[in-house]
């Protein structure tokens, strides 16, 4: 049974501030100057006829006592009942109930509108938040800092196993910056090298061998593949939750998502 609560996706607890702001969002995606759909326009009607019900206290009241008298169960009658499988019991006259269908549940979007209400703001900031991000490190990582007069002074070895094996490298420390690269490179300490890396970040791009055994040699640190990767989930789900009208519980699928994938983009800045 669908009610007037349901045209307007709202809870039977929802204020007279949440009918209102439902009723106007509605109407604006239903109205017959903006669409010309036959079922948008028997929508429209449905919504008007709902809240002209609950935008009125006292039509409201008599329509919720009216909701409560449908779903109030009714006295039992023999067409409700079924004979007792204890014949001893059925020669007495005791009767069963016959098993009820359980009533439908309302949609997850509908049942649990408030909360959404409640949430979805919270994920409008983080959106906003992580488009500002993502141009951030869009305009630091397509621009270069060159460090000209670096020095390798330390090195990390760090051994990491997984299911897959184990895997390998040392970490380079140079007065202004430190990078990854293979076990088997072989810079030295001492080695003079020249840095590229981002300006704002910090994050190494190349580096240029000036002496020592790999004298000449160029070594690509990262093309950071995987970062532009998290930027397209980032941005793409940011606009997706600001852009495009959602239902409720879609949108909060959508915000979450945006939200784990920002906090993943900033794990990488700060520990890769």
């Amino acid at each position: 049974m669908s009610t007037h609560y349901m045209v307007l996706g709202v809870s039977e607890q929802a204020t007279a501030a949440e009918i209102r702001q439902a009723y106007r969002r509605l109407v604006l995606l239903t109205h017959p100057d903006r669409t010309p759909d036959p079922a948008a326009h028997r929508r429209y009607i449905a919504i008007n006829e709902a809240y002209e019900t609950l935008s009125n206290a006292t039509r409201r009241a008599a329509y919720d006592q009216q909701l409560r008298r449908l779903v109030q169960p009714a006295p039992e009658t023999d067409a409700d009942t079924e004979p007792h499988p204890d014949p001893a019991l059925r020669r007495r006259g005791y009767r069963r109930a016959k098993a009820s269908a359980r009533p439908p549940l309302q949609p997850m979007h509908i049942r649990y509108a408030a909360e959404f209400r409640r949430i979805l703001p919270r994920f409008r900031i983080v959106a906003y938040l992580s488009l500002l991000s993502v141009a951030l490190l869009t305009v630091d990582f397509n621009r270069t800092e060159t460090l000209s007069d670096e020095t390798v002074q330390e090195f990390e070895y760090v051994t990491r196993s997984s299911k897959r094996g184990s895997s390998s490298y040392f970490i380079v420390y140079t007065q202004n910056s430190n990078f990854k690269v293979d076990n088997d490179t072989e810079l030295e300490k001492g080695d003079q090298i020249r840095v590229l890396q981002t300006p704002w970040f910090g994050k190494v791009k190349t580096v240029m061998i000036r002496s020592g055994k790999m004298q000449g040699d160029t070594l690509q640190i990262s093309r950071f593949d995987f970062l532009w990767m998290l930027c397209v989930v980032v941005a793409g789900s940011a606009l997706l939750f600001l852009c495009v009208s959602l239902r409720p519980d879609r949108a909060f699928n959508v915000g979450f998502t945006n939200s784990v994938a920002v906090f993943f983009l900033f794990l990488y800045l700060c520990f890769v």
